[in-house]
């Protein structure tokens, strides 16, 4: 969108902004009717906007920026291209406006947290929630906005989420290196069922068997339980009824995948699944014969 009056937009902005330099951009950009990423890219360009941190302003001028953005609607995509032409003429040209805007992508380094804000965080990782006031205040803040709290994603917009996370994964080494990720995340490593099976070979097979579920070895992108020490390639999976038996779970996540993609890579593989456990003696039984034979019948 090109704007014959540019010159003279620019301006009356510098007017307004002489007058009261604290004066929203945004304000004088509605009354103009013309974006205020625009605007602000102008006004960066010129140099003469007073020195002044205009981001940070009074909470009279922050109401009359939400009043102002709630009413415009969303943009055109001629406005979008407009913006997205004069960023990039701002960040070409004008190291104020790089500087900004690094800050605003957090390039550059914060100070550390104090006491009080990881305490903060601290709680609310044990399950300290928002008050109720404070809950009613975020669904006010949010309602209206593109991005509220509850909004569904269309069945185009999950389809294509779904293909760009495919492709994504589909880079073995990104995979790897995910999964890795998310095994330390979990904070509760070995679980119940993984203890019982480590304390069973710990017991009969001292020294014998490495617990491995923490995502400390890969093999053909599978995170095995228990891999054998000696030499042997040999795997013990320990399978939760929950995460592994059902519809709708990964082949890979199958007791025949499992074994399956395992075996390509020369590894023969046990899986003790977790209701099996209530009947430990049988478990030795399966153990030991695998151990023995090097596979399970």
């Amino acid at each position: 969108m090109e704007y014959q009056n540019k010159n003279e937009l620019i301006q009356q902005a510098l007017d307004v902004l002489r007058c009261d330099p604290l004066y929203p951009i945004i304000a004088i950009a509605r009354d103009m009717d013309i974006p205020k990423t625009t605007l602000s890219t102008w006004l960066l360009l010129t140099g003469k906007v007073p020195k002044r941190k205009h981001w940070c302003i009074t909470k009279e001028h922050k109401e009359a920026i939400s009043r102002a953005t709630r009413a415009r609607g969303p943009r055109t995509d001629a406005e979008k291209q407009l913006i997205s032409q004069g960023v990039k003429e701002a960040w070409a040209n004008n190291p104020l406006f790089r500087e900004h805007m690094r800050v605003k992508a957090g390039m550059r380094s914060h100070p550390p947290h104090t006491e009080a804000t990881k305490e903060k965080c601290r709680l609310w990782h044990m399950g300290v929630r928002p008050s109720e006031e404070t809950r009613e205040k975020l669904r006010e803040a949010t309602r209206g906005s593109k991005r509220r709290v509850g909004l569904k994603n269309t069945p185009e917009a999950i389809e294509n989420m779904r293909r760009a996370q495919k492709k994504v994964w589909s880079d073995k080494d990104y995979a790897v290196v995910q999964q890795r990720r998310m095994k330390k995340a979990q904070s509760k490593r070995p679980t119940l069922p993984e203890k019982i099976v480590w304390d069973l070979l710990d017991a009969y097979y001292p020294g014998e068997w490495e617990y491995t579920g923490d995502g400390s070895r890969e093999i053909n992108g599978l995170f095995p339980d228990f891999i054998h020490r000696n030499g042997s390639n040999m795997v013990i999976e320990v399978f939760g009824d929950y995460w592994h038996k059902g519809e709708g779970i990964p082949y890979r996540n199958t007791e025949e995948g499992r074994i399956k993609l395992l075996a390509e890579v020369g590894y023969e593989t046990l899986v003790i699944w977790e209701s099996a456990l209530e009947n430990q003696q049988a478990v030795l039984e399966k153990i030991d014969s695998f151990v023995r034979g090097g596979k399970y019948a």
